[in-house]
C-alpha cells in the first residue's frame, strides 16, 4: 500500500540521525515517495551578520548556512542505504515553526525526526521543538527514537473507541488504517490496545461495599460495552491476521500504555495527539502527552483531519 507520498526529515545535532534517516529513506523506497531533508539555523539578530577581520569583512550568515550544508551533506552521504536522490536544504527561523510551515507549502503527507537527547547520555526524551512539533504540526509526525532489530517492526496501536464522539472514530481508524500499511509479510506484529475503565468504581466500592455482587455486575457490563466499541472499531479491519492481537486492558491508560509496550518491546507507537479542550496550542491531549514521555521506542502521532495548525504560512 503506497501510504505515503512526500516524506519531510528533520534532522539536528543528533547522534540517532543517520538511523532517522535510514528508516526514513526505506519508508519513502517501499512507498515510492519523495524524500526531502532539512536542518534549521536561527536566525541572527539585525546588524549582526557580519563580522570585520582585518580587511576582511565576513559574512556570519553564510558561514553558519554553509557549514550546516556540508554537515547535512555528509549526513545524507553517510547514509548507506541512501540509494536514491535526497533533496535537502538549510531552513532559516525557529526550528518547530520552520519546518511546520515547511509541511505546509510542500504538502509533505509524513514529518520524520528525532528524538532530542536530554539529562544523560543514554536518556531520549521528547524535548521542547518535537513536543511543538507533535502539538502543531498538520501532518502525522514520526519521531525516531530506536531502531527495530532487523526490520522486524512491532507496532502497537492505541485507540479509544466511543461511538458518541466522531473525532475519536475517525483517529481510530486513521490509527488503524497507518498501523495495517505499516506492517509487511512477515516483518511485522500489531498489537490493537484499549485501555478502559468503569467510572466511579472505586468510590463505589467505598459507598456500597456491602453489595459487592451489583458492583461487579456494574463492572462487567462496562468491560462488555467497551468491548463492543472494540469490536466495532475493528470491523473492517484484518484483526485475525497472523502477528496481530487485540487487547482490552484495565486501568489507566497513561499507565495500561507505557507497561504493555515495555513488556511486549514495541518498536512503533501509532497514536492520537488531541485535545477536546478547544484552546489554540493545546493539541495534545494530558494522557497522550504523560504517555510519551514515558515510552522509550519510536511514536508515531495523528491528529484529525480538519485539525488546522496555530501556525502561519507567514510566520
Amino acid at each position: 500500500m503506497r501510504r505515503f507520498r512526500n516524506i519531510l526529515v528533520y534532522v539536528e545535532d543528533n547522534a540517532h540521525d543517520i538511523r532517522c534517516l535510514d528508516a526514513a529513506v526505506r519508508l519513502a523506497e517501499r512507498n515510492k515517495a519523495h524524500l526531502r531533508v532539512v536542518t534549521t539555523v536561527n536566525e541572527l539578530p539585525p546588524g549582526r551578520s557580519t563580522l570585520s577581520v582585518g580587511s576582511t569583512r565576513l559574512d556570519i550568515r553564510s558561514l553558519i548556512v554553509g557549514e550546516k550544508k556540508r554537515q547535512l551533506s555528509q549526513l545524507i552521504g553517510g547514509s548507506l542505504k541512501s540509494r536514491g536522490r535526497i533533496i535537502a536544504d538549510v531552513l532559516e527561523g525557529e526550528p518547530f515553526i520552520r519546518i511546520i510551515q515547511e509541511v505546509m507549502w510542500r504538502k509533505h503527507d509524513l514529518l520524520f525526526t528525532t528524538a532530542e537527547r536530554r539529562r544523560s547520555i543514554s536518556e531520549v526524551l521528547f524535548g521542547t521543538t518535537t513536543m511543538h512539533l507533535m502539538r502543531k504540526c498538520p501532518c502525522p509526525v514520526w519521531v525516531f527514537k530506536s531502531q527495530p532489530a532487523k526490520g522486524f517492526l512491532k507496532i502497537l496501536a492505541p485507540i479509544d473507541p466511543d461511538p458518541s464522539n466522531p473525532v475519536n472514530s475517525e483517529l481510530n481508524d486513521l490509527i488503524l488504517d497507518l498501523s495495517f500499511s505499516l506492517l509487511r509479510d512477515g516483518n511485522g506484529t500489531l498489537d490493537i490496545l484499549h485501555a478502559w475503565s468503569a467510572p466511579a468504581e472505586p468510590i463505589l466500592r467505598v459507598k456500597a461495599k456491602s453489595d459487592s455482587r451489583a458492583i461487579a455486575n456494574y463492572v462487567l457490563q462496562e468491560k462488555r460495552m467497551h468491548q463492543e466499541w472494540v469490536n466495532r472499531a475493528t470491523e473492517n479491519y484484518p484483526v485475525d491476521a497472523a502477528g496481530v492481537g487485540v487487547h482490552l486492558l484495565k486501568g489507566n491508560p497513561r499507565e495500561v500504555i507505557p507497561s504493555f509496550a515495555s513488556k511486549r518491546k514495541h518498536d512503533l507507537i501509532v497514536m492520537a495527539t488531541v485535545s477536546r479542550t478547544g484552546i489554540p496550542g493545546f493539541f495534545i491531549g494530558n494522557t497522550a502527552e504523560s504517555v510519551l514521555q514515558e515510552v522509550h521506542c519510536s511514536v508515531l502521532t495523528v491528529k484529525p483531519k480538519d485539525f488546522v495548525s496555530p501556525v502561519g504560512l507567514n510566520g
